[in-house]
């Protein structure tokens, strides 16, 4: 409960809201990018948890 207080009391300010926003969308294309690497590369990735 502790970790959502803090999240929720972070997205009231909205430059700290915007940058975690972002942050995510950059670790999305992260994975995306990791998924496609090894794909190609026709390599195993391990399982990550969300």
């Amino acid at each position: 409960r502790g970790y959502e207080q803090m999240a929720e009391l972070l997205n009231y300010h909205p430059a700290v809201r915007d940058f975690l926003q972002a942050e995510y969308k950059v670790a999305q294309i992260f994975t995306d990018l990791q998924k496609i690497l090894a794909e190609a590369l026709d390599m195993q990735l391990p399982e990550i948890k969300q």
